[in-house]
């Protein structure tokens, strides 16, 4: 049915809330025991942000991401993550992890925090392939599973290679994608990091590069979100925990949240995926089901 004005005759303008939902990510996950197809929209919230402190030390581009060309795109397409599974042997016991795509490896910038007197430490980026200087952009941090912890800046990026157009395709949004490594070491993003500065663990380095990445680039302070699959899932609700107001969405895979509601979380948008056949980890909202607590 057509509305039109009753004083005019002219039909209403119709115009989008800003700010309210984009989409940022599609991405398909294959483990070893299940597969599932989930997609990322990141909304923004309604409360202010918290203001990022300045940063101790800067973000450099070390090396800079080579677009695929079209033929490598249309094979990535199709490539599954278990094309690229690995067996490893980590400190504690025996692991599948997964290797990047290489045409995903190729397109992610590798970049590095750098603080003085301390080594850079290096991470890797998509960027977007251009910006106005009159406009701010999203920022998602991804945070890898427990299998991905191997030291190489690499294996950080697998289960990307079916979000290859969004990530590098010619008619990708503009964004920017941070994603940092666990070390080997320790497999854990919460126990310090032998290649950080001064000792930090994972999680305090994702904090310091958020804070140059916000004072060196375009990025829209109300639109830092984050992504965590397995163990990096279980830290992005421990970020969100830690900074309430600084991100503006987060979407999970093959995580367990936090036990019991908590007000922490309950005004947060918040996009939690399990697949019904994983039988190790919590999975009775399987599916792509909101987590009750994210209204």
């Amino acid at each position: 049915m057509k509305t039109t004005n009753m004083k005019t005759g002219r039909k209403p303008k119709i115009t989008r809330e800003k700010n309210t939902l984009f989409d940022l990510l599609e991405a398909q996950v294959t483990f070893r025991i299940f597969a599932f197809f989930f997609v990322f929209c990141c909304f923004a919230l309604s409360a202010e942000p918290s203001r990022v402190r300045g940063a101790a030390g800067k973000v450099t581009i070390e090396k800079e991401g080579r677009p695929p060309t079209e033929e490598e795109l249309e094979i990535t397409r199709s490539a599954v993550s278990n094309e690229y599974e690995i067996v490893q042997i980590s400190p504690t016991e025996r692991q599948i992890g997964f290797k990047a795509n290489p045409v995903v490896n190729a397109a992610a910038a590798v970049a590095a925090y750098r603080e003085e007197g301390a080594k850079p430490y290096l991470f890797r980026m998509f960027l977007p392939k251009k910006t106005n200087p009159k406009k701010k952009y999203p920022l998602v941090l991804w945070l890898h599973g427990f299998g991905e912890s191997i030291s190489d800046n690499q294996c950080q990026l697998a289960h990307m290679q079916t979000s290859i157009d969004v990530l590098a395709g010619p008619n990708r949004p503009d964004f920017y994608l941070a994603a940092v490594q666990c070390p080997v070491e320790t497999c854990s993003w919460h126990r310090p990091d032998p290649r950080t500065p001064h000792g930090e663990t994972p999680l305090e380095m994702l904090d310091k590069i958020i804070q140059a990445l916000v004072e060196e680039y375009p990025i829209d302070e109300n639109r830092i979100s984050l992504l965590g699959i397995c163990s990096g899932g279980n830290a992005a609700f421990e970020l969100i925990k830690k900074f309430p107001k600084r991100f503006s969405a987060i979407a999970v895979c093959s995580a367990e949240p936090p036990s019991g509601p908590s007000q922490t979380y309950r005004h947060q948008p918040i996009w939690l995926f399990n697949s019904r056949e994983d039988t190790v980890l919590w999975n009775n909202k399987s599916g792509n089901a909101r987590w009750p607590c994210s209204t």
